[in-house]
């Protein structure tokens, strides 16, 4: 009776074992089919305007964002779309040693990697961690074929593009992205695949920062706290405690996350649209394809002061 007591209890802990194993798995794979569900959305409140609007005599950049669309007729960008291709990269560049960086607020921390071993290890597999350590490609790399990609890229036919405007390249996952930040003014394209934005105003840059820790990946925030905003919540949970949540000190009161709802400006912006983000807003960023390139004009304002 003792043997077959113990033998009992033996067979519990080892079920027990086996069950916790089994709910691990399953939220790896919940998190992997969860994460690539919400990250695409037509959702789009910006405001929108005809590309060739930028030529404008007297354009003067935008107070607010906006998403400037070409004529479908436009195949000025069809040579670097056909050169940022996953295929043609990996087939003349796989070997180029690239610059990489972390994914959060700071982009902190930097490593290098060839361009193959990042598309293998890091594009095809989004990682599910803080953003602190998801390795994202994006500024850093000027040489090269990226010096080839800007000399063909052509800037926004702005004011101040030619002469205040430095082009930066970046190729991501889906679901890949850089956590909220905020900086000077610019525009952002992309060539292959899709990215979808959200920015919020400056008035509400205290607040973002307050509720939204820097290590909190842009995913992570798509799932745990956006929905609050509307006071609905499609989340299975799954990142509510995870390691990739990194909530700030602050707990956002009803009236505050209706705050944040309200001054959102969201879109997801493909092929042929370029999105304006104004400086000092805060804003976050999801590639939405499997494979995804793009290119931002960020304009130093002390250019654009001295024109």
């Amino acid at each position: 009776p003792r043997f077959l007591k113990m033998y009992k209890t033996l067979l519990l802990i080892i079920s027990n074992i086996l069950s916790l194993h089994i709910q691990y798995f399953h939220a790896i794979n919940d998190i992997s089919q969860y994460s690539l569900e919400y990250v695409s959305s037509e959702i789009c409140n910006i405001e929108r305007k005809p590309y060739n609007e930028l030529s404008s005599f007297n354009f003067q950049l935008p107070d607010h964002p906006v998403v400037f669309f070409r004529d479908s007729h436009d195949k000025s960008t069809s040579p670097l779309k056909l050169m940022a291709s996953r295929e043609y990269l990996l087939k003349h560049h796989n070997l180029t040693m690239v610059k990489l960086t972390s994914s959060n607020s700071y982009s902190q921390g930097e490593t290098t990697l060839s361009l193959g071993d990042y598309i293998y290890h890091h594009v095809d597999n989004t990682s599910t961690g803080p953003a602190s350590e998801s390795l994202y490609l994006f500024g850093g790399n000027y040489d090269g074929i990226w010096k080839e990609f800007a000399n063909i890229y052509e800037s926004p036919p702005c004011k101040y593009c030619d002469k205040a405007g430095a082009k930066t390249f970046g190729i991501g996952g889906q679901g890949s992205g850089v956590s909220f930040h905020l900086h000077g003014p610019g525009f952002s394209e992309p060539l292959v695949g899709g990215k979808r934005w959200f920015l919020f105003p400056p008035r509400l840059r205290e607040l973002v920062s307050l509720s939204i820790g820097p290590n909190t990946t842009a995913l992570s925030w798509l799932h745990s706290q956006y929905p609050l905003l509307w006071g609905s919540d499609y989340s299975t949970g799954v990142y509510s405690n995870s390691s990739c949540a990194d909530p700030g000190p602050l707990s956002l009161s009803p009236e505050q996350r209706r705050q944040l709802g309200e001054g959102l400006q969201e879109c997801q912006v493909a092929p042929g649209e370029l999105l304006f983000f104004p400086a000092m807003w805060m804003h976050a960023t999801l590639n939405t394809a499997p494979y995804n390139v793009f290119v931002s004009v960020f304009l130093d304002t002390q250019l654009m002061r001295e024109d």
